[in-house]
């Protein structure tokens, strides 16, 4: 019984759950310094903040223990107030070259790993650029401007509500067959694999961060980490 529930719970939840709000910019630049693209995401604080009143409510806690040996290990927990526990576990192959690129890998390894095991999207960290050898710097994002509204009164000031930017009308989903037949796999595992590796769907992804993986996944390192890639490292 208590297993049913906590599965109900945590169903409950996910239903619940929404994609925090992307409230930073990146500017990422490659090793040689030279600019590649920005982007918008939620840092993990963000995300926390958004998760963990939806798990209170539903008698869910999150826990991410770090166990750093040979191997830098990350295990998000999701523990039910029966003690039912659900883990999925992330562990990284090489050492971190400084104490400060270990706090940026461990930062983009706990977030990787919160929004898959609840299967939200916030977008790239700046730290995933950190951890590769790139850079990015990072700004608040900075909110969309309002236009004025004419004043029915004159003489007397307007109150100016604020309201959320309104969503793009030329968003277009990018091709995905194609890109795959480009790379020379099924749009499944494509799509699957981008989802992995961005955590999020592809759809989800700004254009120009899309179309900057796809140019990487057509260089020979990209080429042969998407091919050799398997569902869970199977």
């Amino acid at each position: 019984m208590s297993e049913d529930q906590a599965a109900a719970d945590f169903v409950k939840a996910l239903g619940q759950l929404q994609n925090p709000g992307k409230t930073k910019v990146a500017r990422v630049t490659n090793k040689e310094g030279k600019f590649l693209y920005n982007f918008e995401y939620a840092d993990l604080a963000s995300i926390l903040d958004c998760v963990r009143p939806v798990l209170a409510a539903n008698n869910l806690a999150l826990l991410q223990p770090v166990d750093i040996d040979e191997r830098i290990t990350i295990s998000t927990q999701i523990v039910h107030s029966t003690g039912r526990v659900m883990t999925s576990s992330k562990t990284l192959v090489r050492q971190p070259a400084t104490p400060q690129e270990m706090g940026s890998i461990i930062t983009y390894m706990r977030r990787y790993a919160l929004v898959s095991i609840l299967g939200i999207a916030a977008d790239e960290d700046d730290d995933g650029a950190a951890a590769a050898g790139g850079a990015a710097e990072v700004a608040p994002r900075k909110p969309s401007p309002q236009p004025a509204r004419p004043n029915p009164q004159p003489g007397k000031p307007t109150t100016q509500p604020s309201q959320p930017p309104a969503p793009s009308d030329d968003h277009q989903d990018p091709d995905y067959a194609a890109d795959a037949k480009d790379l020379g796999v099924s749009v499944d595992h494509f799509i699957a694999f981008v989802s992995e590796k961005t955590g999020s769907h592809p759809r989800l992804l700004e254009p120009k961060r899309y179309s900057a993986i796809v140019a990487r996944l057509k260089q020979p390192e990209g080429q042969a980490a998407l091919k050799s890639w398997s569902p869970n490292g199977k």
